[in-house]
């Protein structure tokens, strides 16, 4: 899986790279968070709806604060439409 933090900026590469190299490698995006200074969490998408989602908080999270910077609050993934 792919998980960058606080985006998924990581997957255009990753696919470039397994199709350049013809690898037989199913991926898997997500994302990795921190909720709080002791609380890291990881999402992971397991269909093109989930990757809405992601996408969905981390633009909600990265307009919270000033550039290269997020906050993520339970209520994000407390949204979460399934």
């Amino acid at each position: 899986a792919i998980t960058d933090e606080c985006s998924v900026a990581g997957v255009v590469k990753a696919h470039a790279t397994i199709e350049q190299h013809k690898l037989d490698i199913k991926q898997i995006v997500g994302s990795m968070f921190w909720l709080n200074d002791e609380c890291q969490i990881v999402l992971l998408c397991p269909c093109r709806k989930a990757y809405a989602e992601l996408c969905r908080i981390i633009t909600n999270a990265r307009r919270r604060s000033e550039k290269s910077n997020y906050q993520l609050f339970e209520w994000d993934l407390m949204s979460v439409r399934h």
